[in-house]
């Protein structure tokens, strides 16, 4: 993984904006490249001046692979740093920000241009936030906050006074969601740099501080708290939940324009807190937030199990028949004439425009409820006729969900994953380890190599697809170490010295080895280095057993021991003397000595 170590502080000059009268003004907006800390492969952190001019609704990050250029933009609200992330490390992007009035008619021209090539170097580990996952500070945060995630737990660092009232300063890591989904998270921990310090997951409308939200978020001493703000810029309103402490689960949930908070001690058995209706737009952003309560201190806080659900169509299609034939007809919608062919009570309280074709008896659609009603009026025409139409419930959009038999264990992890999505025909898997996709319905895969894996499943029938993302679900370790060993010779005396080489497979990290005598215990013995040099105090079959950790997987061999030859050896008393002198003569012999011969010569 490669990571960008540049230890810098660059500013770069300003350059005046082109005039917009009566909106903008003149705009004197100075871009900065500010690497004054790691930032990882693929990112790069924007700062620039904020403009006095009180027109300014916020700013926008240009960037491109060419000066002038700009391919890309990211809308950051009125923040005035951004990480932009999601670049490739290898090629030299270019860099400006504009600035827009309010109600987002009108932009400046660009502020200078900032740009860089990178050099990288290689670091054994990286914490960087997994695809599609990115991060930035909301609002008017007292210290610069951050992301990482590493073996299946992301650690969020915020400061910011709170996520409340009628702006928000806090920590967002978050992905974009389009349409209905769902978020849960177990909160492992939160520092208590404030009771209300909160951690949790949030369905957002922009990242203006000011944007319209719904959270589920742990406090650090005040239980969970279902959390939103229903209109931009307006009062946020608060729904208490359990009063407990982390770890502890939340979910939230979007169906349309309903937002729903549950909370959970398992993670499977869950708890409805509250529901809230919130008009947002359909593209918005779905993520993890950290605030500390305490502009003048980082909180840092611990999530993990997290799991994102994304939908790509309405939950269900209404089919109906109509008893009689409408044609040729113009209606009253919403107080104004529309030339469509009919509309329908669908809801209790409000009418929706069907487009369907005058020669279409029959017709499906979607993208709202039946109202609880098994049938509907129809209005046709300015002086309104009405027929009755039943309808039937036709194919619902599938929910997508999986399980698997076990989620961790050593390399050559073969995982069983079993479907329990609901109303899918067909099913898409991506296992996170860059392996062809599958598209059977409960399949098996082998992990090959050690890591922390993300698992998708995109459920899918004719109405449309459903996709749900286990983020760092399964986690593999190194596999177990196989002990085997060599020994340069099986048979010997009692004399000979036996090497023992291990050639166990895997990574061992300890060895045991036991020299057991076959007969005679005692003169038993055991080892610990990893090829030890042994001779064997006594004659007979020696049972060699290897033990590997971790796991323990043996290896065995036996060694066979006949006694050494004798090694002849004496010693004298003196060397020198004469001819009455006695010498004393001394058998140092080593091994076992049947016959003894001594023999002096003159």
């Amino acid at each position: 993984m490669c990571i960008w170590r540049l230890e810098m502080s660059i500013r770069f000059r300003s350059t005046e904006l082109n005039p917009i009268p009566r909106l903008l003004g003149w705009l004197g907006l100075i871009l900065m490249c500010c690497f004054t800390s790691t930032v990882f492969a693929g990112q790069v952190t924007l700062a620039w001046d904020a403009s006095s001019s009180p027109d300014v609704g916020g700013y926008k990050v240009v960037y491109g692979q060419s000066s002038g250029a700009y391919t890309s933009e990211v809308d950051v609200g009125k923040q005035t740093s951004n990480t932009v992330a999601n670049l490739d490390d290898s090629k030299t992007y270019y860099f400006a920000v504009r600035a827009y009035n309010t109600d987002k008619t009108v932009e400046s021209a660009d502020s200078n241009e900032v740009s860089k090539s990178f050099s990288t170097t290689t670091s054994s580990s990286s914490t960087t936030l997994p695809s599609p996952w990115i991060d930035m500070d909301i609002g008017n945060v007292g210290q610069a906050g951050s992301a990482s995630y590493t073996s299946g737990a992301f650690t969020l660092n915020g400061s910011g006074d709170d996520i409340w009232n009628v702006a928000d300063a806090f920590h967002f890591a978050y992905q974009p969601l389009n349409g209905d989904g769902s978020i849960m998270t177990r909160v492992t921990s939160i520092a208590n740099t404030n009771s209300w310090a909160k951690a949790g997951v949030m369905i957002r409308e922009s990242l203006d501080a000011n944007a319209r939200h719904a959270m589920v978020a742990v406090t650090a001493g005040n239980g969970v708290a279902f959390q939103r703000r229903t209109t931009t810029g307006g009062s946020s309103v608060h729904t208490a939940g359990a009063v407990i402490s982390a770890p502890y689960w939340v979910k939230l949930t979007r169906t349309g324009n309903a937002f729903t908070a549950y909370q959970s001690v398992d993670g499977t058995n869950w708890a409805q807190i509250g529901s809230a209706t919130i008009s947002m737009a359909t593209s918005v952003y779905v993520g993890l937030v950290v605030t500390s309560h305490n502009n003048g201190a980082l909180n840092t806080s611990v999530l993990d199990n997290v799991s994102v659900q994304t939908s790509g169509t309405s939950p269900s299609t209404v089919q109906y028949t109509f008893d009689s034939q409408p044609s040729g007809l113009n209606l009253t919608y919403d107080g104004a004439s529309r030339a469509t062919p009919f509309t329908v009570d669908a809801e209790v309280g409000s009418q929706h425009t069907i487009s369907a074709p005058a020669s279409q008896s029959n017709y499906n659609f979607g993208t709202w409820s039946d109202g609880g009603a098994a049938t509907h009026a129809i209005t046709i025409g300015a002086s309104p006729q009405t027929i009755t139409a039943n309808y039937v419930v036709a194919t619902p959009a599938p929910t997508a969900d999986f399980s698997a038999d076990h989620t961790s264990g050593p390399a050559q992890l073969k995982v069983q994953f079993t479907d329990k999505s609901t109303n899918a025909t067909a099913w898409s898997w991506n296992f996170g380890d860059n392996t062809n996709t599958t598209s059977d319905q409960h399949p098996s895969h082998t992990y090959t190599k050690a890591g922390t894996y993300t698992v998708t499943l995109t459920a899918s029938n004719t109405t449309g697809s459903n996709v749900q993302t286990k983020t760092g679900y399964i986690k593999v370790t190194e596999p177990e170490p196989v002990a085997n060993f060599s020994v340069g010779a099986t048979t010997g005396t009692t004399a000979t010295v036996f090497n023992f080489f291990d050639s166990s497979t895997g990574i061992p990290t300890s060895w045991s080895w036991n020299f057991q005598h076959n007969t005679d215990s005692s003169t038993s013995f055991t080892r610990t280095d990893q090829n030890p040099m042994v001779t064997f105090p006594k004659v007979g079959t020696y049972t060699v057993t290897l033990t590997v950790t971790p796991g323990s997987s043996t290896a065995t061999k036996q060694i066979s021991v006949t006694e050494a030859p004798p090694l002849a050896d004496f010693g004298v008393n003196l060397t020198d003397g004469s001819i009455s002198t006695p010498f004393k003569f001394t058998d140092n012999s080593k091994g076992t000595i049947k016959n003894l011969v001594v023999e002096i010569h003159q």
